[in-house]
């Protein structure tokens, strides 16, 4: 199964951007495991400051595991209800064409149940 990339942009609320960051770093080093690369990238701008997370990932299995991991779901919940996000993250995700050719054949076979 082919890898794919998934980008999640953090928009933390004034004054929050560093815990934010922190949180965010935490839980991408717990799931290197997962991880085929990661890289934390820190957007700067003034008025919106940014933290973008883009993981690659071996294979979905790999992404539901990240998924259920403890240091995930308490970096999530710390990030949704602790009044660190100005807003909910845009996650985006990036298939290799080879991917999307294989999901388009494989649906009668259950794939869909992979993502």
């Amino acid at each position: 199964m082919a890898s794919f990339t998934v980008s999640t942009v953090y928009r933390p609320t004034p004054g929050k951007v560093q815990e934010t960051e922190q949180l965010v770093a935490e839980c991408v080093k717990a799931s290197e495991r997962y991880t085929v690369n990661y890289e934390i990238i820190k957007d700067s701008n003034i008025d919106q400051p940014a933290v973008v997370v883009v993981q690659t990932f071996k294979d979905p299995r790999a992404l539901r595991e990240h998924f259920s991991t403890p240091t995930y779901r308490n970096a999530w919940q710390s990030l949704i209800s602790g009044g660190l996000l100005a807003g909910p993250p845009q996650v985006f995700t990036a298939y290799p064409q080879s991917l999307i050719r294989s999901r388009r054949r494989s649906t009668a076979a259950g794939f869909d149940a992979e993502f």
